[in-house]
């Protein structure tokens, strides 16, 4: 399978946006992205050390569901790659035991 030149370009602008600021990792492929972006910016101006657990703890409970949801309405294609996630089979040789002898 082969990818068009601007598709790999736009690949790649979000991957380098992602790298130049991690948090925005958790709004892809989630149906919550706005709201996780919200108590991002709370987070920024909250002090109280209860209100920002309680924050946190809301914002992970909607990044994985969000990311669940959004699992759901993609095609089944995607699903499959997801449900797989290794693309190429792989050894690992730190559990392969030789023989002596």
């Amino acid at each position: 399978m082969s990818l068009k030149a601007d598709e790999l370009t736009c690949i790649l602008l979000g991957q380098k946006w992602s790298v130049r600021d991690p948090s925005i990792r958790d709004y892809g492929c989630n149906l919550f992205a706005d709201k996780v972006a919200a108590i991002d910016i709370l987070l920024e101006h909250v002090k109280d050390e209860k209100l920002r657990k309680l924050l946190q703890d809301a914002r992970s409970i909607l990044v994985r569901r969000g990311t669940a949801l959004w699992i759901m309405k993609s095609d089944p294609l995607t699903q499959l790659a997801i449900r797989l996630g290794v693309t190429r089979p792989s050894i690992d040789m730190s559990k392969v035991r030789t023989q002596k002898g």
